[in-house]
């Protein structure tokens, strides 16, 4: 059961340094980990000290080129992959993924639920395959022990250890990190991460056949991208914690919809006072993640099951891609963990959340216009394959190209990102609403989105260098 056992494919020997160079002096690694947990010798490390991937001091790389190989920045062929998982390859117009079936439920337990950001699903999931045997363990976001605010990658093996780990962790965090403690270990596990965490595992399971079957059921969180850490250190500072030493508890959404909170020692508890969306909108616009942004994949394409927010109500979705995806639901379903309802027919494009479609357009679109920006400005971005695109395709009125270009330049600038940290954070969170309601407005979107994946988009003329390929999937083509 769970068992993948599938062909792997060869990848060239290269050195740390060229991992080095492609993504991490290019400012668009995102801490995932993949590289650290696919080191066979242990001489990559993140740290405190150096949050960012390096080699270990009095250690010496032996260029076996796996890090390189896994890393998802270094560019994911979505196109490939979800063939090589799911039997099926994407077209490139096809931005939801393969989803066999939907369901929108919570857990059942009533005072689990309650402490849950959204429908708590993964809790719930992650409880019955751990508790029934199923799994050894899950690799998961969590809070750090000694510095509660933030987020750090565990490995959980039971139920108090993942109520431990609930709710969202709006922050970059290393979660395939863990899968250096897996090395040399027996046991099936599952992981729990976004985009970045899943496509990289998927391009290691390619690589390193040993991890197919150690981590046969990866459960992928929706994601629109994740703050750098120093965010957070806004985030307390506007709360007016100047102590963080004090907090006991913290969390960045709290259960009723707010924004973020702690706990501090003395029991009193601190709050940004706002809905959850008045610091999406300031972090979005001062400390979003470069890497991020390059990225397509809001809903995690390659994992067997995607999961997320359906938005008031504390309900989950979920897109079930793969049959094992949909094993593990319905073992919850029947143990009575988890209580919904199922959807038999899912188009992912049209998605079990209203505004599915235009998140995944507002993905997709600041992804290839990122990459196009930083290729014009001769810096390293991720390849993505046979989903890779012009992005003047997708702006189809030169005006709305130039304000993103500006807001590009805004927010991608140290010295204005700085300034706009210390305004009032009600300012910020104006400008950054502003930018989110242009978005989100249509305005200057790739018109062609709304038609049927078969037809060219608004913009795609015919005999265009990157787009001239057939947009049936490559399996039908061959």
């Amino acid at each position: 059961m769970f068992a993948l056992s599938k062909p792997t494919l060869s990848f060239p020997p290269l050195h740390f340094e060229r991992l080095r160079a492609d993504v991490i002096s290019a400012g668009i690694c995102v801490r995932c980990g993949v590289c650290t947990g696919a080191c066979p010798v242990s001489c990559i490390r993140m740290d405190a000290a150096n949050p960012e991937p390096h080699l270990v001091a009095g250690t010496e790389c032996t260029s076996c080129g796996l890090c390189v190989a896994a890393c998802p920045e270094r560019g994911v062929d979505y196109a490939e992959l979800s063939a090589w998982q799911f039997g099926k390859t994407l077209d490139r117009w096809d931005l939801g993924g393969v989803a066999l079936k939907g369901f929108i439920g919570h857990i059942a337990d009533e005072a689990i639920w309650q402490t849950t950001s959204g429908g708590g699903l993964v809790t719930g999931l992650l409880i019955h395959l751990l508790s029934s045997g199923q799994f050894d363990g899950a690799l998961v976001a969590g809070f750090d022990e000694e510095q509660p605010w933030r987020a750090k990658p565990k490995l959980v093996r039971t139920r108090e250890e993942i109520l431990k780990t609930t709710r969202s962790k709006h922050s970059l965090v290393s979660i395939a990190d863990t899968l250096r403690e897996l090395r040399g270990r027996a046991g099936r596990y599952i992981l729990v991460g976004a985009g970045c965490h899943v496509s990289g595992l998927r391009k290691l399971q390619q690589a390193e056949p040993a991890w197919q079957d150690k981590i046969p059921l990866v459960i992928g969180i929706a994601c629109g991208g994740n703050w750098y850490p120093e965010g957070t250190d806004y985030l307390l500072r506007g709360m007016g914690i100047t102590d963080p030493a004090q907090i006991v508890e913290f969390a960045y959404r709290a259960a009723d919809g707010t924004g973020a909170n702690a706990r501090l020692q003395n029991g009193e508890r601190k709050s940004t006072s706002k809905r959850f969306g008045h610091d999406v909108y300031r972090m979005n616009l001062l400390y979003h993640a470069e890497g991020c942004s390059a990225c397509p994949d809001l809903l995690s394409v390659l994992a067997d099951i995607t999961v997320g927010d359906t938005g008031p109500g504390k309900q989950s979705f979920a897109f079930l891609r793969s049959a094992q995806g949909i094993q593990a639901m319905e073992g919850a379903v029947r143990a009575g963990v988890i209580v919904g309802e199922w959807h038999a027919s899912v188009d992912p494009r049209r998605g079990l959340r209203k505004d599915h479609p235009l998140r995944v357009r507002i993905k997709y679109r600041e992804a290839y216009s990122v990459i196009a920006r930083r290729q014009a400005d001769g810096l390293a971005a991720p390849c993505y394959g046979s989903f890779s695109l012009d992005a003047r395709a997708l702006w189809t009125r030169r005006r709305n190209r130039w304000i993103w270009e500006i807001i590009y330049f805004l927010v991608h600038s140290l010295w204005i990102r700085r300034l706009l940290s210390v305004l009032p954070s009600d300012l910020t969170y104006v400008l950054g609403k502003l930018r989110g309601t242009w978005e989100l407005s249509d305005s200057g979107f790739w018109g062609g989105m709304r038609h049927s994946p078969g037809q060219r988009p608004r913009g795609d003329k015919a005999g265009s260098p990157a787009h001239t390929e057939s947009r049936r999937p490559s399996s039908e083509r061959a």
